[in-house]
C-alpha cells in the first residue's frame, strides 16, 4: 500500500510503492469549519459553501453537522490509481488517548484525545518537523512531556519507514515500556468514511480502451461486409447489363424461316466495297457509334486476299461514344456477332477501350467474300 502524508501546506511524506494510495491529512486548526443548514451535502455544495475554489474539499457528515477539515490539491485527485484520504485519528483504536506517528526521519504527527462538556470526542492534532539527527530526540521529548503531566494515557506509536527506523524508534522508547508498531499494520476504523475517495482510473481507462477497440473491430467488420456486398451488387449489375446487351442484339434478328436464314448466312458475302462497309458497320454498331469504315488492306489493286479456299477482305471500323455497358461484355457481344454472322470471320480491337462521351475504339473486321 502506498501512503502520503500531507497538509494544506503540501505533501510532506510519500513512500515509493505503487498502486492504490492512502492519504493522511493533517489539518490546520484554524481551517476546520462546521457547516450548518446544508440539507444534502455533496462535494460541489460543500466546496461552494466553504469557498474551496478549484481545490477539493475534505469533509464528512456527522450527527452534529458537516465538518470541513481543509482542501486538497487537484493533482492528487487526478492520479490514475485509487486514493482514499483520512485523518490521522481515524487509524487510532478507541482505547488509545494519544498517538505518535513517525513518518520517515523528518516528520512526527502527534494527537491527543479530548472530550468536551457535551460529551463530544475531539482530537488536537499537530505535526512536527525535525532533522534526521533530531527526530528521535523530538519524539522522546514529546512523549516525556506528556508523561510528566501525570496523565495515564494509552499511547500508540507507529512508524512509517524502513526496518532501521523502526528499530531506532523501538530502542528510544524501550526505557518507557512502550510498544511500537508499523503504520502499515493500522487500518481506519470500520465506521469511518474517508474524507475523499476515488476508484482506480486505470480500470476505467482499460474498460474504455477495450470498448473502443471492440467498437473499432465491429466497425471494421461492418465496413468489410458492406464493401463485399457493394462489390457483389456491382458484379450483378454488370451481369445484368451484359444480359441486356445480348437481348438487345437478339431483338434485331428476326428469324421466320430458320433453315433459309441459316443457308443464307452460311454463304459468302458478294464483294462490293459499299456493301461490305454497310454490313460491317451495321454489325459493329452494337459497340458504339460508327464514325468511319475502311475496306481493304492497303493500296493494292485487289482488296480481297485468299486464305486457303476462301477469299476474305479486311475492314477497319472506327467507333466513338463507346457504350460502357457493352464494353463490359464486349467479348460476349463479339462472340454473338460471329455466331449470328458466319461471314464475319474475325473481330480484333486495334486500339482504344475507354468509355464515355469522348471515348473511341478501332476494330479490325475480317469478312469472307466471293
Amino acid at each position: 500500500m502506498r501512503y502520503v502524508m500531507f497538509s494544506p501546506q503540501g505533501k510532506h511524506y510519500e513512500n515509493g510503492s505503487s498502486g492504490e494510495m492512502t492519504g493522511i491529512f493533517v489539518p490546520n486548526a484554524d481551517q476546520i469549519r462546521r457547516l450548518e443548514n446544508l440539507p444534502d451535502p455533496n462535494r460541489r455544495s460543500v466546496a461552494e459553501r466553504y469557498g474551496a475554489g478549484t481545490r477539493i474539499p475534505l469533509w464528512n457528515s456527522t450527527v452534529g453537522g458537516t465538518w470541513v477539515f481543509g482542501t486538497m490539491d487537484e493533482a492528487l485527485a487526478e492520479r490514475r490509481h485509487g486514493l482514499s484520504v483520512y485523518l490521522p485519528q481515524h487509524f487510532v483504536p478507541e482505547s488509545c488517548d494519544v498517538f505518535y506517528f513517525v513518518f520517515g526521519r523528518e516528520w512526527i504527527v502527534h494527537g491527543v484525545r479530548t472530550v468536551s462538556d457535551e460529551g463530544f470526542v475531539d482530537w488536537r492534532v499537530s505535526k512536527m518537523q525535525a532533522t534526521e539527527q533530531s527526530v528521535m530526540d523530538e519524539l522522546l521529548g514529546s512523549i516525556s512531556s506528556r508523561m510528566l503531566t501525570g496523565t495515564q494515557d494509552q499511547a500508540l506509536i507507529a512508524v512509517m519507514g524502513d526496518d532501521k527506523l523502526l528499530a531506532d524508534v523501538k530502542a528510544v522508547v524501550e526505557p518507557l515500556n512502550l510498544d511500537v508498531t508499523r503504520f502499515s499494520a493500522l487500518s481506519p476504523q470500520k465506521a469511518t468514511k474517508p474524507l475523499y475517495k476515488h476508484g482506480d482510473f486505470g480500470l476505467m481507462m482499460l474498460t474504455v480502451a477495450t470498448f473502443a477497440a471492440l467498437t473499432l473491430v465491429a466497425v471494421s467488420i461492418l465496413f468489410l461486409l458492406n464493401t463485399k456486398e457493394y462489390n457483389d451488387l456491382k458484379n450483378n449489375v454488370r451481369k445484368v447489363q451484359a444480359q441486356i446487351s445480348r437481348v438487345q442484339l437478339n431483338k434485331n434478328i428476326s428469324v421466320k424461316a430458320p433453315r433459309v436464314v441459316l443457308a443464307a448466312i452460311e454463304k459468302p458475302y458478294n464483294f462490293k466495297v459499299s456493301d461490305v462497309a454497310s454490313a460491317v458497320g451495321e454489325a459493329i454498331s452494337v459497340f458504339g457509334e460508327v464514325s468511319k469504315v475502311n475496306v481493304g488492306h492497303g493500296a493494292q489493286d485487289r482488296f480481297e486476299r485468299r486464305i486457303g479456299q476462301q477469299y476474305v477482305v479486311d475492314a477497319t471500323v472506327e467507333l466513338k461514344n463507346v457504350d460502357a455497358a457493352l464494353l463490359v461484355a464486349q467479348e460476349e457481344v463479339a462472340q454473338q456477332i460471329l455466331k449470328t454472322r458466319p461471314w464475319i470471320k474475325r473481330i480484333e480491337r486495334i486500339d482504344g477501350g475507354s468509355t464515355g462521351p469522348n471515348a473511341t475504339m478501332t476494330l479490325k473486321v475480317t469478312v469472307q467474300v466471293r
